[in-house]
């Protein structure tokens, strides 16, 4: 087996932290556990996974995690393997220093076969090439 480098060596794989978010398994960032999802609550878990690794490491080998365009990207590979499914949108307002702006937001869930398979969570890209 090939020795991982770079990001395919670090403990927290960004598919596999969507899927265990999206099976109820992986809180959230405000701590609850859900079945379904939007990509900004999903990258905002991720994130917080590496927060909560790099306080384990020396400030010399610390993550950097994933910015939430090359998250986004990496989860429209989930949408193309047919791991995800869409749910509905979901529209809110929200509040910005004052200031309502109204959001809207699309919310997945894992479909059966995101269930069912688990090696295309380590890799996205590389299964959708393949």
């Amino acid at each position: 087996m090939p020795q991982l480098r770079g990001r395919a060596a670090t403990p927290i794989r960004p598919g596999l932290t969507i899927k265990k978010v999206l099976w109820g398994r992986l809180p959230l960032a405000t701590g609850e556990y859900v079945t379904e999802a939007s990509i900004s609550d999903l990258h905002r878990a991720y994130r917080r996974c590496i927060y909560e690794e790099n306080q384990l490491r020396d400030k010399n080998h610390r993550l950097r995690g994933m910015n939430i365009h090359s998250f986004t990207t990496l989860f429209r590979f989930a949408r193309y393997l047919g791991l995800v499914e869409f749910v509905r949108n979901d529209n809110r307002l929200f509040d910005y220093g004052g200031n309502l702006v109204e959001g809207n937001r699309k919310i997945f869930r894992l479909s059966d076969k995101g269930q069912a398979n688990h090696t295309s969570w380590f890799d996205l890209r590389k299964a959708w090439q393949e």
